[in-house]
């Protein structure tokens, strides 16, 4: 049958309507909230993530938010620049925390939570002053929750209170999340902690890159991994955290890094500063674990500058220890891959309790006793 030219004209206008009325689907999906920018736009950060249709980007205009947020689908979550103004943060709800939200987010200001996708945070900082929960339970300032994503420019503040207050929490079950070029302070328990979920272990990927992390005294740790497929922790400054005034760190508290049974990666170019009782501490590892300590600058210690409670497979060299009571204590392991450290103005041992006839070949400047196999 030939078609006339006014039929074709028709069915190209009925298809050109039908295409118009169908959204792209690589359209993206951007809400703003407060009144700064474009629309649509929300009163609250939680009322625009559960708009409809999902957003893949959410805005937020400067000013404080005080809100308890979950998120549960990919999205990218940025604070912006308007009218002379930058700061986005999200504070502790009035009334306080609520309890009546997903389990994993109890005392959680932004948790990630089994997220379908990948969720991107930036430039918002979170603010926990004020978050009333009672001694020795956790306060969390982001948590991502078996759910990949990465955290940027981020300011976690005031987690605290508690004695367990963590600034970033990474929880997870075959993920990865990157935490990079943020800020974090004032909390009492840990700055970044990243724990592998998984009943097989060793599924995480984490990535810690180029973060100030500022510790309260007698904190447990600036930085903390447990497990991992590869945990990676980069460029790092962490100050503290200190020995309280008075008081002295319990065997868990008080360090400045503390890696525990990665299988891969690298703890390099950290500096560490601050009368931590230990700088960085290596707890247990797993079989053919090749984490590696290099290029670290570590002042300041109270206790070791470095601390090996397992034997690695990967390098522990090239790092300066100026200024602690030992600079490396092997705790009689037989690690022969440390080497070309640079360790000055110790108080006590270059080296501790190194394991009889075990070669490590350092420089050492100012140290009173340069190793010792006591206890060994």
């Amino acid at each position: 049958m030939r078609v006339t030219s006014r039929i074709k004209s028709l069915l190209l206008l009925a298809a050109a309507l039908f295409a118009a009325c169908v959204p792209s689907a690589s359209a993206t999906v951007t809400y703003y909230v407060g009144k700064c920018a474009g629309s649509p736009h929300y009163k609250t950060i939680s009322a625009a993530l559960a708009a409809t249709p999902a957003p893949d980007v959410v805005e937020v205009c400067p000013g404080p938010y005080p809100e308890q947020i979950v998120i549960t689908k990919a999205v990218t979550l940025e604070g912006i620049f308007t009218a002379n103004a930058d700061q986005v943060f999200i504070t502790v709800p009035t009334g306080g925390f609520t309890t009546n939200g997903p389990a994993d987010c109890l005392n959680v200001q932004v948790c990630v939570d089994s997220a379908i996708g990948t969720v991107n945070i930036s430039n918002i900082t979170v603010d926990g002053h004020g978050n009333g929960v009672l001694e020795g339970n956790p306060v969390v300032g982001i948590l991502y929750f078996d759910s990949s994503g990465t955290a940027d420019h981020i300011e976690t503040r005031f987690q605290e209170g508690t004695l367990n207050g963590m600034g970033v929490e990474v929880n997870g079950n075959a993920n990865s999340v990157t935490i990079k070029n943020s800020n974090l302070h004032g909390f009492d328990g840990v700055g970044i902690f990243a724990i592998d979920n998984s009943d097989f272990g060793n599924q995480l990927t984490v990535s810690i890159e180029r973060n100030t992390v500022v510790a309260n005294p007698g904190a447990q740790s600036g930085i903390e991994t447990v497990a991992g497929a590869s945990v990676s922790v980069t460029g790092n400054v962490v100050s503290g955290p200190g020995v309280p005034a008075g008081s002295s760190c319990t065997i868990s508290s008080c360090i400045g890094m503390s890696i525990e049974q990665a299988a891969v990666g690298s703890i390099s170019n950290n500096t560490i500063v601050g009368s931590a009782e230990v700088g960085i501490q290596l707890v247990a590892g797993v079989a053919g674990s090749t984490m590696s300590v290099t290029s670290n600058t570590i002042l300041d210690i109270s206790g070791d500058g470095i601390e090996i409670l397992y034997k690695t497979g990967g390098p522990l060299q090239s790092n300066i220890i100026v200024q602690a009571r030992n600079g490396i204590d092997f705790v009689c392991n037989a690690v022969n891959n440390v080497s070309s450290n640079s360790i000055s103005a110790i108080h006590s041992l270059g080296l501790a309790n190194v394991p009889s006839g075990l070669n490590s070949p350092n420089t050492y400047y100012n140290v009173p006793t340069l190793y010792s196999s006591s206890g060994c």
